[in-house]
């Protein structure tokens, strides 16, 4: 298992461009992929504050019940990135510490801000299956529906679906340029007015 500390070096590096002045949390975003929305996942749960909107494509968050089933395609051959859960309680515990599914706060907590939110799947992602975005999507609906079920919360909540793979629907030029022109007006549309 190696350890990561993604986490706290993106924290640790958005807070620097902030405490800098390059940016402010109103207009602070952040897109990832795959594992890397596993990093933002993480972060969100733990410092929300610090974003204004984030775009997740594809993510990895749910990465304890994906290394507890040996039957998922990648399982076992990421164990020796991600550790084996079933053998090591020590894998299971730092897992189950950072995993974005497993540690989203409860609306009871004292949430100030959360950002807008654009999750991306693909139903017929092998990488990471549609379940995982769309679970992790519904926990934060349930869990924090101040910001996510309020009409009048300014932090929105989406989820894109499309019938594609790991790298998206879109097989041809035009296609990719339209997926990520909507993912520009996501963005622009959170921060025009900060």
């Amino acid at each position: 298992m190696r350890k990561h500390n993604s986490f706290n070096d993106f924290v640790d590096a958005t807070e620097h461009l902030i405490n800098e002045g390059y940016s402010t949390p109103g207009l602070m975003t952040a897109i990832a992929a795959s594992a890397g929305g596993l990093v933002l996942g993480t972060v969100l749960n733990r410092r929300p504050d610090l974003f204004r909107a984030m775009i997740l494509r594809v993510p990895f968050v749910d990465p304890l019940s994906c290394m507890l089933n040996p039957n998922l395609p990648l399982t076992q051959v990421e164990y020796t990135e991600w550790g084996n859960p079933l053998d090591t309680a020590r894998v299971y515990e730092y897992l189950s510490d950072y995993a974005p599914y497993d540690n989203i706060p409860e609306e009871t907590t004292k949430l100030s801000n959360m950002p807008a939110i654009l999750v991306t799947t693909g139903l017929r992602d092998q990488r990471v299956p549609p379940w995982q975005p769309l679970k992790w999507t519904a926990r934060l609906r349930s869990r924090i529906p101040k910001f996510y079920n309020n009409p009048q919360s300014q932090s929105s909540l989406l989820l894109k679906a499309e019938d594609g793979g790991h790298f998206g629907a879109s097989n041809d030029q035009q296609g990719r340029i339209e997926e990520l022109a909507f993912e520009l007006a996501f963005l622009l549309k959170h921060t025009k007015n900060k």
